[in-house]
């Protein structure tokens, strides 16, 4: 029992630490937790293992919103809640748009898990239909993305160039990790860019009370648990593109507030999506997943609802960290010097992303960054740079 507890606090604690890295992704440290199990073996059962990646994977979902929204260095599954999470940020109320992030975390863990229920005897049908035609749905999610912008073509000219982008670097297969160049250059360093460009500046009184309104909470909730949960069991298919299938399904998300919601709704229902995924259909979505597949394999029920009993107390510990750390850190970001804080982890990032991926690595963010600076020029959205999963995406499920 007593080691059950310890693995449940210390997951927690390296969840907060990798969350709070910029450009640590829980995939890495799945990998790598992954080849210290014949130490850790030594002292640990694969279940507990198992169990300790898990917690990791959902305090992670939470903490990483820190550095997305208040220093502009995502991953993947919060590349899209840079933009509107520093709008708040810039009007004094960043801690406001993590605390959306971790209402949404919440409420998408409760929904989904009163679905679960009917994920266990449909699934497997719905997995089926849907694959079959999900390159005609992301084609349609695509096309409603282009022609609802206000600015057309340069909305389908930035999509198509982050699609090519997309497709070449993940079809050459040259970079090890090469989501983590393209989306850090896309989504985060141009935004740090742009903030130096444009210098920047915290206003210097940071609001730290915050409500959350029924509607936002409902339509963001509801719109994101249904979108992720509908994404995540898919090959190919992540949070990321949940974000813009949920932004298509409810208008509503063209707010901050209810995007920021929908998105924490989704990241942390990836996490247990995955994990059902992994039992009922024998199927991996997830770094993590993949490696308590490979430690704990063949899974029993009575397993899972230990797994999902681990999920209850990660939601809690990951909400009540990220909101305490989130209170704290905006109080001593709103004091230091931001360019010189964004020059730093710009300077980061390229070290990370030479570090992971080699000079290759080096020249696709470089290019990204640039690219993903263009929509602050043309007046277009930056969620056309999606186009950069999307593509790739589409092509993989028509046998491209």
């Amino acid at each position: 029992m007593l080691d059950f507890v310890f693995v449940l606090f210390v997951g927690a604690l390296v969840g907060v630490f990798t969350g709070l890295m910029p450009g640590i992704h829980i995939n890495t440290i799945a990998a790598g937790l992954l080849a210290t199990s014949v130490f850790l073996l030594n002292y640990f059962s694969p279940f507990e293992i198992s169990i300790f990646i898990l917690v990791v994977a959902i305090v992670h979902s939470f903490v990483d919103f820190i550095p997305s929204i208040y220093l502009g260095a995502p991953e993947p599954e919060t590349a899209l809640s840079i933009l509107p999470g520093h709008q708040l940020l810039m009007k004094g109320q960043g801690y406001e748009a993590v605390a959306l992030t971790v209402f949404g975390g919440i409420f998408g863990f409760l929904f989904v898990l009163g679905l679960s229920p009917l994920l266990f005897f449909f699934l497997n049908a719905f997995y089926f239909f849907v694959e079959q035609y999900m390159a005609f749905i992301l084609i349609i999610i695509s096309l409603l993305l282009i022609l609802r912008d206000p600015k057309i073509f340069w909305a389908a000219t930035i999509f198509l160039l982050s699609g090519a982008l997309g497709f070449m670097v993940l079809r050459a297969g040259f970079i090890d990790k090469p989501l983590f160049p393209m989306l850090s250059g896309l989504f985060g360093a141009s935004f740090l860019l742009f903030s130096i460009l444009h210098k920047t500046t915290l206003p210097p009184k940071q609001d730290l009370n915050f409500k959350v309104y029924k509607s936002e909470s409902l339509q963001g909730g509801i719109t994101g648990t249904i979108a992720g949960t509908a994404l995540s069991f898919l090959p190919g298919v992540g949070p990321a593109q949940a974000n813009i299938l949920a932004m298509e399904i409810n208008p509503a998300l063209r707010n901050v507030r209810t995007f920021l919601i929908a998105t924490g709704a989704i990241n942390t229902v990836n996490v247990f999506v995955c994990l059902l995924t992994l039992y009922l259909l024998e199927k991996t979505r997830s770094g993590a997943v993949v490696a308590i597949s490979i430690i704990s394999p063949n899974l029993v029920l009575n397993e899972i609802f230990v797994l999902i009993a681990a999920c209850f107390f990660a939601v809690f510990a990951g909400a009540v960290l990220t909101l305490f750390l989130g209170k704290h850190f905006i109080k001593i970001f709103a004091l230091l010097d931001y360019i010189l804080l964004i020059k730093i982890v710009l300077l980061f990032l390229f070290c990370m992303v030479v570090f992971m991926c080699g000079f290759y690595g080096l020249l696709v963010f470089t290019i990204a960054m640039f690219l993903g600076i263009l929509p602050n020029y043309v007046g277009c959205r930056h969620s056309q740079l999606m186009g950069v999963l999307l593509v790739p995406t589409i092509l993989w499920f028509l046998g491209i």
